[in-house]
């Protein structure tokens, strides 16, 4: 997986885990390749079970994903805990 960029957790049951992740291209920091969206079902023990995975080019692409898997509003944190709103994030 690339960089970590933002994840979001359900409140509806079953409970799930959201994740955007940047795709850097390969020995540069600073070009993106791509961006990766993950989605898993939250299990009881605390363990994740894989729902989905898709590559895109563009951020602009992975906004549609995250509505796929839930109809409620998503509170997105980036990996220090800070809450980002991913919709006004202006992403390659």
């Amino acid at each position: 997986m690339g960089r970590f960029q933002a994840k979001a957790i359900t409140n509806s049951h079953p409970k799930r885990i959201m994740y955007i992740f940047q795709d850097p291209a390969s020995g540069d920091n600073k070009t993106v390749r791509g961006w990766n969206f993950v989605v898993s079902e939250l299990q009881g023990n605390g363990s994740e079970e894989p729902l989905g995975d898709v590559w895109v080019n563009t951020f602009k692409e992975i906004l549609a994903y995250p509505g796929e898997y839930s109809s409620e509003r998503l509170v997105w944190k980036d990996e220090y805990g800070n809450v980002v709103d991913i919709q006004s994030l202006d992403l390659i």
